[in-house]
């Protein structure tokens, strides 16, 4: 029975997201992009507090690593994009090519406003989103650029796996 209790009240003060990110439940603005870390992984600063809140508050009390209030300011990956290795710990896995791939995007955007659509955390911490400047998506220019594939292997990208996939197909 004393268990059953601890369990209980473990349960009860264990703090829960007010909500998830989702793809049907996505927060979605405008940003500055303040950091390319590499090809399809960027720091974001929110316009918006409120968005940034949600964010926060969305994943769980252990997975803040990435977000930094005092700024509204988090670490995004690029959804269904995988650019080549340019800043990996390991550094036998950066290539030339991931070096190019950074560097282009850090030249697109570094500094730059961007829309923003996030929906998923993922297995690193980071906010999973959809990136856009001038309407333009940025994975979709990414693929055109033959910078990444359309990564499809942790399911379909939520919004736009047709277009992915003809952009990948067309290359």
């Amino acid at each position: 029975m004393k268990h059953i209790i601890t369990l209980f009240i473990a349960l009860i003060i264990t703090p829960v997201p007010a909500f998830a990110l989702s793809p049907s439940a996505p927060v979605s603005g405008t940003a500055t992009v303040i950091n390319v870390v590499d090809g399809d992984t960027y720091d974001l600063q929110l316009d918006s507090q409120q968005k940034f809140n949600a964010i926060y508050q969305s994943v769980g009390a252990n997975e803040h690593q990435y977000m930094q209030p005092e700024s509204s300011s988090i670490r995004v990956r690029l959804g269904s994009i995988d650019t080549a290795e340019s800043k990996h710990p390991d550094a036998s896995k950066n290539t030339a090519e991931g070096r190019r791939a950074s560097a282009i995007v850090a030249s697109k955007l570094q500094g730059a406003r961007v829309g923003y659509k996030c929906y998923d955390l993922g297995y690193y911490k980071r906010v999973i989103c959809h990136i856009s400047q001038n309407n333009q998506d940025l994975g979709a220019w990414l693929i055109q650029l033959d910078l990444s594939d359309y990564i499809d292997q942790y399911g379909r990208d939520p919004y736009l796996h047709e277009l992915y996939t003809r952009l990948d197909r067309e290359k």
